[in-house]
């Protein structure tokens, strides 16, 4: 499908489903014997903290005013990925925002068993990719445990390298290789500080269970956020109802299946509701009760526009996952990776959340892809005056700069 859609941006504003694969969320089980009441709790409970993650991130994207697209699963892989090395009160926030709080053992299982859980086969496909990237330098020490739990739980390649120009050029064929070529690159160039990338990549590629006709397709007004007219083609059909902005509801909708596997939810604010307002009514909960309780009965005009668009790096991923309760993972001086990597010149922190999206959507299907990088870095140790030798002290007024007490210690008893 990938030559049939032209890589161009168009102003479009069509809340997208803030998970594609949110129809599948509620079937995600962990692999194994029964579970404990526990364990079946976390599992109940992994969809929940998916569908809070998934909206929190939208909320921060700019959506209500502007084209947007991230991919939940895509970071949230990452990310995870990235958790496992984490300690202390770095993983507990990084569990906490990214996972709900489901501890990241469980959070493992379950994302993994997620994944896999999602169909992928001729009418649609999903492919996901992981892997992990550090820097061939005697001074960093990554630990093999760390390696191994990447390779065992997230099938991810794992390569050391020089980090140079090279480094960089194969980390983006690599991307592009695992997006079918939607993401062209993530990294434009390696900092000398980077010592780690830890990377997701993920394509979808799935034809709509009835495919638009021609004579269904048609050119009409689409208004911008702006206010501004587009003439653009609009695709009709008869689609499954999921509300009618009736009753009390702030938004119509409608979900279009594909051939198999996933569908297309679609959600328009009520006239007298901006787009903005719609996204900060929504919740993880409410997202998913949206996508549940879609009629199976009632049918309803569609028209959906052709569109398609790349987005350019997200740079601000690292600013909402601090905003969202994970701070300290990006403090180079507070941050504790130690069960990933140790480094002797310094600690190692999150230092950037990098992350590609595109989108297609016409007559045949959809395409889409994802790329995210967390890239690590070591900082130096702060300087520090150690009074391990004879020193002078002095009691001070803030107001005048004077000193109340001054002395000197040279011996300690």
């Amino acid at each position: 499908m990938l030559n049939r859609f032209c890589r161009v941006k168009t102003p479009v504003i069509l809340l997208l489903c803030a998970a594609l694969f949110a129809c599948a969320l509620s079937c995600a089980q962990a692999p194994g014997a029964a579970e404990s009441d526990g364990d079946a709790e976390q599992t109940t409970g992994f969809a929940p903290a998916y569908a809070d993650f998934a909206v929190e991130l939208l909320k921060r994207s700019g959506a209500g005013s502007e084209n947007t697209l991230l991919s939940p699963l895509s970071l949230m892989l990452a990310l995870t990925m990235t958790a496992n090395g984490a300690c202390e009160e770095t993983l507990a926030q990084m569990e906490a925002v990214v996972g709900g709080g489901i501890p990241i053992e469980q959070l493992n299982k379950y994302l993994m068993a997620y994944a896999h859980s999602l169909f992928s086969g001729e009418e649609a496909r999903l492919h996901i990719a992981n892997s992990v990237w550090f820097r061939d330098d005697p001074a960093l020490t990554v630990m093999e445990s760390f390696l191994a739990l990447c390779r065992r739980e997230y099938g991810a390649q794992v390569e050391r390298a020089a980090f140079d120009n090279d480094t960089a050029d194969a980390i983006n064929a690599w991307v592009n290789e695992h997006t079918d070529g939607m993401i062209n690159g993530i990294v434009e160039e390696i900092p000398e500080d980077a010592v780690l990338y830890l990377i997701n990549a993920l394509a979808f590629d799935a034809e709509w269970k009835v495919i638009y006709p021609d004579v269904s397709i048609r050119a009409q007004t689409f208004t911008s956020i702006n206010g501004e007219k587009r003439w653009v083609d609009f695709m009709g059909s008869f689609e499954t109802l999921c509300y009618d902005g009736e009753y009390g509801e702030l938004a119509a909708g409608f979900v279009k299946p594909y051939k198999s596997g996933y569908s297309f939810m679609a959600l328009l604010p009520n006239e007298n509701v901006s787009l903005g307002d719609y996204i900060a009514s929504l919740t993880g909960a409410r997202f998913l009760e949206i996508y549940a309780t879609a009629s199976q009965k009632e049918t309803i005009g569609a028209g959906l526009p052709k569109f398609s668009y790349a987005y350019e790096e997200l740079t601000e991923v690292k600013e909402w996952l601090k905003d969202m309760g994970m701070p300290i993972a990006f403090d180079v001086f507070a941050a504790d990776f130690t069960d990933m990597a140790l480094h002797k010149d310094g600690n190692i922190c999150i230092s950037n959340i990098l992350h590609k999206t595109f989108i297609a959507v016409d007559e045949r299907g959809t395409m889409a892809g994802a790329a995210s990088a967390v890239e690590m870095q070591f900082g130096g140790t702060p300087k520090a005056v150690m009074l391990d030798r004879p020193f002078v002290y002095a009691i001070i007024d803030n107001k005048a700069g004077l000193p109340v007490f001054i002395g000197t210690v040279t011996d300690i008893n």
